[in-house]
């Protein structure tokens, strides 16, 4: 019989190091905070999926920084990504607005994966969010 081994890759144990000493977190929260990151990561990606599948990649693209700094406009300029995508601003607020519910709604179906029932959704996703904060 083989002697089966499970090896972890040596970067990860690298990553683990330098986080848990850069900014002291405790075990269990830099968990939280990894896996949280981790669904994150699978939501976006399932919905770069979606708008690549809609024909709509560049959307995407232009607006994936908005995305990523929280779904706001604010330090972002509207006039601009409108202009890039050759929209109104009141239609790029529109779209925006979807690509955020979108999202919400592929971030939940991620967690509803790790969860046991549909109501203990929205507690995980407030309780992952904190583990970002």
């Amino acid at each position: 019989m083989d002697d089966a081994r499970f090896q972890l890759d040596p970067r990860l144990e690298q990553r683990y190091a330098r986080e848990v000493t850069s900014i002291k977190l405790a075990p269990d929260v830099l968990f939280d905070r990894q896996w949280c990151e981790l669904l994150l990561q699978r939501a976006l990606a399932r919905l770069e999926t979606d708008y690549e599948t809609k024909n709509k990649s560049a959307f995407f693209d232009v607006l994936k920084p908005v995305l990523m700094s929280g779904g706001s406009l604010r330090g972002h300029d509207p006039a601009a990504l409108a202009a890039q995508l050759s929209m109104t601003e009141g239609a790029l607020r529109t779209a925006l607005t979807r690509l955020l519910k979108d999202y919400r709604k592929l971030l939940e179906h991620e967690v509803r994966q790790t969860v046991l029932s549909k109501d203990d959704v929205d507690t995980e996703i407030a309780d992952l969010m904190k583990a970002l904060a």
